[in-house]
C-alpha cells in the first residue's frame, strides 16, 4: 500500500514505479516484490525475471539515475477512484520502448492505495 492524494496522485505512483525499477536494478527481488499487494496475479522473483526478460530481451534493468531522456509515463485515472500507471523500463542506461504496467486501487479513505503489477508489454 502507498500513500497518494486525491488532486495529485501520479507523483506517487511515478516514485513507486521508479523505486520498484532501482530495487530490481539492485538485485533486491524482495523488497521489489514485497511492495506489491496481492492481486489476480502472484507474482515470484522468477515469474518477474521471465516475464520482464520476454519484453526487455535478455537486456539488464539499470538504474534511471543519469537517463536524461523521459520516461514517458502514462497515467489512466478510472471513475472509481483507481488508476493504472504505464511506465518505460530502464535498460542499458536508458528508457526501453517495453513497459510495466501497474493498477493502484483505491481504499476508502481515498489517500491511501494498494498496488498491482499487472505485467509488461513490449
Amino acid at each position: 500500500m502507498i500513500y497518494g492524494t486525491n488532486y495529485s496522485p501520479g507523483k506517487a505512483f511515478i516514485e513507486f514505479a521508479r523505486g520498484f525499477f532501482e530495487a530490481i536494478a539492485a538485485g533486491d527481488f524482495q523488497a521489489a516484490l514485497g511492495a506489491l499487494d496481492m492481486g489476480d496475479h502472484r507474482w515470484s522473483k522468477a515469474s518477474l525475471i521471465s516475464e520482464m526478460n520476454h519484453v526487455i530481451e535478455g537486456q539488464v534493468i539499470c538504474t534511471f539515475a543519469g537517463i536524461r531522456d523521459s520516461a514517458e509515463p502514462e497515467l489512466i485515472a478510472f471513475e472509481n477512484g483507481d488508476y493504472q500507471l504505464v511506465h518505460r523500463i530502464p535498460v542499458a542506461g536508458k528508457w526501453s520502448k517495453a513497459k510495466a504496467r501497474f493498477r493502484f486501487v483505491a481504499k476508502k479513505h481515498g489517500n491511501q492505495f494498494s498496488v498491482h503489477l499487472v505485467g509488461f508489454e513490449p
